[in-house]
């Protein structure tokens, strides 16, 4: 299968190839005329694409489909102006593979790190929760993202990120020598689990919507909820439960993003800035890549501001 890939497009040229359906809705101009929107995506970005038929269809979102556009320059960016599209036939040869980012290592080889950091836990009681809790999800975890569009929206990508994290976390021990770092790696492994119950992610790592359970209750107070009924399971009481309960409360920082309560001991504080930290990195690198050397990105909505990718090198001269 060859075709552009959407980093390689450029306005006043055409496009005809398949794309991913990231969103599609049916709109109304000002005149009343019904036209088609959507965002495509290959494993490279996303792109706009319009439909001025008034009769075209919204394709389900997270499908293939095929398209003829124009590419165009809309407000300094390309768009699609579609003459034709259809959905994907039986007949069509396509690879997965060129639609969906895909975490940079095996989802095998995240796995025997998790495991293996969950072993060296020193405290049983930590060790077994911390266990019970990631074999719950760990079939789920060999595809699913961090994210629907955000950091680590990839196959594979809520793996990716929690060994990011391990891996931040280690080089930090070696400093901060008087926290428990345990109770920091089992609050990484565990902060973000229950993210596999919020979104409805296919095996590709495509997440088409939020799930029901996501939407009223979300992924901090389902965690909270899980590390109960576990910690029951296993005859597991005292304050370790409370704290891993208040990690993943606490672990967006402020309640305007979502946290109840703030961190309010000193793993629980390394958890949330571990976790901010490796999200912004991943984001930052994602927009950096698609730009050369001395040029800015365009307004990145999740960071609040354009990046800037400096031309100085450490090369020795």
């Amino acid at each position: 299968m060859k075709q552009l890939l959407i980093k390689e497009l450029t306005p006043d040229s055409k496009f005809e190839g398949f794309l991913l359906v990231k969103n599609a809705e049916v709109r109304q101009t000002k005149a009343g005329l019904n036209y088609l929107d959507m965002n495509l995506g290959d494993k490279t970005g996303e792109i706009n694409a319009k439909n001025w038929d008034i009769n075209a269809k919204a394709p389900e979102n997270g499908s293939i489909i095929k398209v003829r556009a124009d590419v165009i320059d809309y407000r300094g960016k390309c768009q699609l102006k579609i003459e034709k599209m259809r959905d994907l036939a039986d007949s069509d040869s396509i690879d997965m593979d060129y639609f969906v980012k895909v975490a940079p290592k095996q989802a095998e080889d995240y796995i025997a790190e998790i495991e293996y950091t969950i072993s060296k836990i020193d405290n049983k009681d930590l060790r077994n929760l911390t266990n019970a809790l990631f074999l719950e999800v760990k079939d789920q975890l060999m595809y699913f993202p961090a994210a629907k569009e955000m950091h680590h929206a990839e196959r594979a990508g809520l793996l990716h990120h929690i060994t990011d994290m391990l891996h931040v976390a280690n080089a930090l021990s070696n400093v901060y020598t008087w926290i428990n770092w345990d109770l920091v790696n089992a609050g990484i492994i565990i902060h973000d689990l229950q993210k596999t119950s919020e979104m409805l992610s296919d095996s590709f790592g495509v997440v088409k919507e939020y799930s029901k359970d996501g939407l009223l209750i979300g992924h901090l107070v389902r965690g909270v909820v899980n590390v109960e009924l576990a910690a029951k399971k296993l005859n597991i009481q005292g304050e370790i439960v409370e704290l891993i309960q208040h990690m993943i409360i606490s672990h967006h920082g402020i309640p305007e993003y979502g946290s109840p309560r703030k961190p309010m001991f000193a793993e629980a504080e390394m958890l949330h800035w571990i976790d901010t930290m490796d999200a912004k990195m991943y984001q930052m690198q994602a927009e950096l890549n698609k730009v050369q050397e001395g040029v800015f990105t365009d307004w990145v909505k999740a960071l609040e501001r354009r990046l800037y990718k400096p031309e100085f090198t450490n090369e020795m001269e």
